[in-house]
């Protein structure tokens, strides 16, 4: 844990995307559901570093309203749960769409090779929808949510809220938690659940879930992630999570590792294929990758990196937090950070590997 350390020395990383304060950027909205996100403290600055990488990356003239809560709660429950409610949408609406808002590399090769599913309609998150310039207004779920998806977050584990310098002790990297159930509310999501059928209506990513070169949104096997009608997972390991395994469908496939626990540092044993992994392990700080953002790209946000030409693409949630803190210059905002990680940041902490849960 990063206690009382300045930030005044805060440098920008490598590269570094481009400023979310052009016309051509999204705005996201962080609403405090709560009422507990104190401005400046560890949670506080968080979110708003969660928000600057969404904003950086996503370049959609739109605004999305995300709406959080912070609960300290049992440390046998999961991590973090998203819920926000893909809005039934008719296939032909979809498709006409994500056709006429292709602007990557990415997006010419997967307008290409869209599969054909026999549903009707698809579900798109109303963010997606946004992105997509399809959005009409919210449906029941998300009237009643108030924001474009709602995630919440059990801070009764124990976790590093500034990952900078690495985890310190052992403890789980809190930031990569809010960045996957934000990516969640942003559309990184699957409506494959046990007794899908390939009649059943796809939503979000599923429209890109393969398995053994075709489309397939059924329970089980081994599902990836294709632009290329089913030809081959983007860059050779974009495997999704199978749903058979344990794990929620809206996720890669889990890497292998040693489980840590709240006295004990995990280990990875395979690199994860970004930051959407389903599950989180001690000492392991979360690493955002092409992966990730060729999700996004193809579901109808215009990504502000060009994936295929960067397949390596990759940051951590300590690059993040270094770019985001290197983005505030305010004197007052740097002193309000200092305290509140001083002050707030030894008190939380959290444990391993436990899923992150999607709802």
């Amino acid at each position: 844990m990063n206690k009382g350390r300045s930030f005044a020395y805060a440098t920008a990383a490598a590269l570094a995307l481009g400023s979310a304060t052009s016309a051509d950027a999204v705005v996201i909205n962080i609403i405090d559901a709560g009422g507990t996100i104190t401005p400046g403290s560890v949670y506080d600055v968080n979110f708003k570093a969660a928000k600057w990488f969404f904003e950086s990356i996503f370049k959609d003239d739109i605004t999305v309203d995300l709406k959080v809560n912070v609960v300290n709660g049992s440390t046998s429950g999961a991590l973090g749960l998203a819920l926000t409610s893909p809005i039934s949408t008719k296939q032909t609406d979809w498709r006409a769409a994500i056709i006429a808002d292709a602007k990557t590399s990415l997006d010419s090769v997967a307008i290409a090779n869209l599969a054909n599913f026999s549903s009707s309609t698809v579900g798109i998150s109303p963010a997606v929808q946004k992105a997509l310039g399809i959005y009409k207004g919210p449906d029941f779920i998300t009237a009643l949510i108030g924001a474009d998806s709602y995630t919440s977050y059990n801070v009764g584990y124990q976790y590093d809220y500034d990952t900078r310098d690495g985890i310190q002790g052992v403890a789980l990297d809190f930031l990569n938690v809010v960045l996957q159930e934000l990516g969640h509310g942003l559309g990184f999501s699957s409506g494959v659940r046990d007794g899908n059928t390939l009649d059943s209506r796809p939503s979000n990513a599923d429209m890109f879930r393969y398995k053994d070169g075709e489309w397939d949104i059924t329970w089980g096997g081994k599902p990836y992630f294709s632009i290329d009608g089913g030809a081959n997972p983007l860059f050779g390991n974009s495997y999704f999570t199978p749903g058979d395994d344990g794990r929620q469908p809206s996720h890669w496939r889990d890497a292998e590792r040693i489980r840590g626990s709240s006295t004990m540092c995990g280990q990875e044993l395979e690199p994860q294929i970004g930051g959407m992994d389903p599950t989180a392990n001690y000492c392991q700080i979360g690493v955002w990758t092409a992966n990730d953002l060729a999700v996004f790209d193809a579901i109808g946000w215009d990504v502000a990196v060009d994936v295929l030409q960067n397949p390596g693409w990759s940051m951590s949630t300590a690059q993040i937090m270094r770019n985001y803190l290197a983005s505030v210059p305010e004197p007052s905002t740097w002193a309000m950070m200092i305290f509140g990680f001083g002050a707030v940041g030894a008190a939380m902490r959290r444990r391993p590997r436990v899923s992150v849960r999607f709802v």
